[in-house]
């Protein structure tokens, strides 16, 4: 079955994006002129491995890549490490694939999405300090235990692998990952009610909002639950897009005092952040067509050792 993924190369795609014949959209490439999604751009556990060196976790905030690839560890997978660092340039794809949203469907490991998830906490627990308390609402959300029991799901996923009911307790972390996700969603929502919002705190809960929502996809995958997987991908991307919609341009400017560079800061977040939702109903439904399991593909993401990115047509051509 892994066999059977046609992934390809990004540098076959460099031409078609320098001529301007294909525009990116999240993880989705589109054929300018017809509008059509031509490929999926995926990230690999390569690259995961790579950014472990250096950890964000902004939405879409940048990394190093460049410097990173000359990680010993990693040159003789130089060249196509320099290949794939071209292309997210190009696609002007760097920030997001350094950062928590990732690239299509998560390729991140349990322990990785785990540090990532205690940066987050510890990141929410400077906020707490700076400002005196949380406001209320957040409280009330209790986004504190939400984290907590994320990082329990997380840790029952970890070594679901060794035991006898794996399928029991994976599903079980899917249903705590779904309900953390919502309770995360909701923390948002109220912040940005707040009539000054916190930008830190925005992009703390951003953050959150993506490793729940990555986990959750990658849990179903590893059930082989790709229908369902589909369904809450579909799910997870209206709630972000009503998200994002939910506010304004110029009433977040006011909110914010009038602070054009957080708020273009956030605009950025909060765009990738839908694409990036936006990206995986589409890859899991081309998965569905191929007839590809969802462990067989983690498998193969996770097992690539030369290309951090790789492309998966939208065609069988």
């Amino acid at each position: 079955m892994i066999d059977t993924i046609p992934f390809r190369v990004p540098n076959e795609f460099l031409v078609e994006q320098a001529l301007g014949t294909v525009k990116r959209y999240g993880a989705i490439l589109k054929d300018v002129e017809t509008g059509r999604i031509v490929a999926h751009v995926q990230e690999t556990g390569m690259l995961q491995r790579i950014l472990d060196v250096g950890l964000s976790v902004e939405p879409s905030g940048a990394s190093n890549i460049l410097g990173l690839v000359q990680n010993a560890k990693i040159i003789n997978q130089l060249n196509a490490l320099q290949q794939s660092f071209q292309f997210l340039q190009s696609l002007q794809l760097v920030n997001i694939a350094s950062s928590v949203a990732g690239i299509g469907v998560s390729a991140a490991g349990t322990a990785l999405v785990l540090r990532r998830l205690n940066v987050v906490n510890q990141r929410l627990g400077r906020i707490e300090e700076t400002v005196g308390k949380l406001p209320q609402q957040i409280r009330d959300l209790d986004i504190r235990k939400t984290l907590t029991e994320v990082k329990t799901a997380l840790e029952r996923l970890a070594g679901s692998a060794q035991r006898r009911d794996a399928d029991d307790v994976t599903r079980s972390a899917e249903e705590r990952l779904h309900y953390a996700f919502d309770r995360l969603m909701a923390g948002t929502e109220e912040t940005l009610k707040d009539e000054e919002p916190s930008p830190e705190l925005l992009k703390t809960l951003l953050s959150g909002l993506s490793l729940c929502g990555s986990a959750q996809i990658r849990a179903l995958y590893a059930l082989d639950e790709m229908d369902n997987a589909r369904a809450a991908a579909r799910s997870q991307y209206q709630k972000v897009h009503t998200l994002s919609m939910s506010m304004p341009y110029d009433i977040l400017l006011e909110k914010l005092q009038g602070n054009i560079t957080q708020l273009d800061q956030l605009t950025v977040d909060f765009s990738e952040l839908r694409y990036r939702f936006a990206s995986v109903p589409d890859v899991t439904e081309r998965l569905i067509d191929l007839g590809v399991d969802g462990p067989a593909y983690l498998a193969r993401l996770e097992g690539e050792s030369t290309h951090p990115i790789l492309i998966l047509p939208a065609d069988d051509l």
